[in-house]
């Protein structure tokens, strides 16, 4: 009886031991320099003890993805980025200047990568890091890499050409996925004349009778609505 009392009261120290106070190794080392983790710091309960115990740091290289949108007349742009190594602050274009702007935030070394179609700016001219000629920039149509040091807070990408008068930016050509042409309500809404709302090709513009709203129809449908007095030219 004696026996069997005493092999319960080991089982139970085992127990309490092991599991009624589990180690937060976390907690336990989470203020402490890992690189000075010795073999024997460590507890009997973890069996992976045979090495020094590191909290395993997240990477701060991972780059974040992001998308800057805006509306131009007909049209909207999307324009996708990368950057790694640096937050963006805020993105601006400037369609009149062929100027896209981009505040950014660093503490290291980092990369920027954009994508500038055609129809934003056409042709690509330089950049610019903090009102400078930025030092490494690679341009791969319509990808526009830029490298940039500590602590920089401004990109600006630049385009135009006298010597190509036909050329622009922020154009009002469709090309997905970097532009669509807006609905006729958003267009409207953006203070476009409701006679200059641009309809996508092979449809044709009317206006319900009802509310005078715009709305792109078939051609073979335009017709049909006018006579039924749903619609007018």
């Amino acid at each position: 009886m004696k026996s069997i009392l005493k092999l319960f009261l080991i089982l139970a120290s085992i127990y309490f031991f092991f599991f009624a106070n589990p180690i937060d190794v976390d907690a336990q080392y989470s203020n402490q320099n890992f690189s000075d983790k010795k073999i024997e710091d460590c507890h009997p309960a973890i069996p992976e003890c045979i090495y020094p115990i590191q909290k395993p740091e997240l990477s701060k290289n991972e780059p974040m993805l992001g998308e800057y949108v805006f509306i131009k007349d007909h049209f909207e742009f999307n324009i996708p980025y990368t950057i790694t190594n640096g937050t963006i602050k805020k993105i601006s274009m400037n369609c009149d200047a062929w100027s896209l702007g981009i505040e950014i935030m660093s503490n290291k070394n980092g990369k920027l990568e954009i994508d500038i179609p055609r129809e934003l700016l056409d042709p690509f001219a330089m950049v610019l890091l903090d009102n400078e000629e930025a030092g490494k920039a690679k341009w791969n149509e319509p990808r526009l890499t830029v490298w940039f040091p500590p602590d920089s807070k401004k990109i600006e990408i630049i385009g135009g050409n006298i010597l190509t008068p036909s050329s622009g930016s922020c154009k009002q050509t469709p090309n997905h996925p970097y532009s669509y042409l807006l609905s006729p309500l958003k267009q409207t809404k953006n203070d476009i004349e409701p006679k200059e709302i641009i309809c996508k090709e092979g449809l044709g513009l009317i206006f319900k009778s009802s509310d005078n709203s715009p709305a792109c129809v078939k051609p073979s449908t335009v017709t049909k609505l006018i006579e039924r007095g749903w619609a007018k030219s």
